[in-house]
């Protein structure tokens, strides 16, 4: 009896692990997706994207069509809101949802509806790179070079990036595009990567229930007091109390 016990024991185990490591892939996969499109990645979100008929979208009806139109309209508001998040004007992404909305009444079939949410999504990907490049590049009238640096940072910014990286993207030599970057932006560009690796937590952690643990994961970040020493070292609080004061539920985690 003990043996069988014990049986049942290890086969719940295990059963629980693949639960728990599907659900952190899923997670993983959620948050690339979300995040390519509101930093206007484009090439994140080639590989990130995920179609409609994915089996993790959930279940509405059980008319195939119709579930589908359930799930777009969805994921296209929660992609708004997100934008508008994320400096999309107002109006600018709401009409973008109403005409996606109105294209989405007119399909028929899951091929149409496949193809419309894949169009919009991109559109409003391109829409939020197009943002990021005029707020963050044009107005600063940044060097050629710089812009390059900057661009590469902001569409990697859930990656680790290192030196090495925007040298080998930039076509420059690693001193020589530390003196530029420098004598442009008044910083290094480690404490410029890690400055805005640290404004993204920070909005993730006054407007999403992410915990600190997912919010440092994503921002690749190498642990999590990693994230909470270099969080408490360029806002002067931890991420539990920059939540606190800046979160409408504290209680969350």
């Amino acid at each position: 009896m003990l043996e069988k016990t014990t049986d049942k024991q290890i086969l719940l185990s295990m059963f629980l692990h693949k639960e728990q490591q599907a659900n952190n892939a899923l997670y993983e996969q959620e948050t690339d997706f979300f995040n390519a499109i509101k930093h206007g990645n484009l090439d994140f979100l080639h590989r990130a994207y995920i179609p409609l008929s994915n089996h993790v979208m959930g279940f509405y009806s059980d008319h195939p069509v119709r579930n589908l139109k359930y799930r777009f309209t969805i994921r296209i508001t929660y992609i708004t809101y997100f934008c508008i998040e994320y400096g999309m004007e107002f109006q600018d992404a709401f009409n973008l949802l109403y005409s996606a909305v109105q294209s989405l009444d007119a399909c028929t079939a899951i091929p149409e509806i496949e193809t419309l949410y894949k169009n919009t999504v991109f559109h409003y990907a391109k829409k939020m790179n197009i943002l990021h490049e005029n707020s963050i590049y044009t107005q600063n009238n940044h060097s050629f070079l710089v812009t390059q640096c900057l661009k590469f940072i902001f569409e990697h910014i859930n990656e680790p990036i290192t030196l090495g990286d925007l040298a080998a993207s930039t076509g420059k030599n690693k001193t020589y595009l530390c003196n530029i970057f420098k004598k442009e932006m008044g910083v290094t560009i480690a404490d410029f990567i890690r400055g805005e690796k640290i404004e993204v937590a920070k909005k993730l952690l006054s407007s999403s229930e992410d915990s600190y643990v997912d919010i440092g994961n994503s921002l690749a970040f190498n642990s999590q007091s990693h994230f909470i020493h270099v969080f408490k070292t360029y806002t002067g609080m931890t991420p539990k109390e920059y939540r606190q004061k800046n979160y409408a539920n504290p209680r969350i985690p």
